[in-house]
């Protein structure tokens, strides 16, 4: 499944709060194998949020 998008309005903070846990649920149906570290996860937040941030 993607990763949400910040919505319009959205501060990081919220974003990044709502990405991650988004993040962590999807995380406990994968695999052990295929499981994300907490970093990875972060990141990927983190990294959405930079990329999206002018377009909303």
């Amino acid at each position: 499944m993607p990763v949400p998008n910040p919505e319009a309005g959205e501060s990081e903070r919220d974003y990044i709060s709502r990405c991650e846990k988004f993040m962590h649920e999807e995380n406990e149906s994968k695999p052990e194998g295929e499981k994300r570290s907490n970093e990875q996860m972060s990141a990927i937040c983190y990294s959405t949020w930079r990329k999206n941030k002018g377009q909303i």
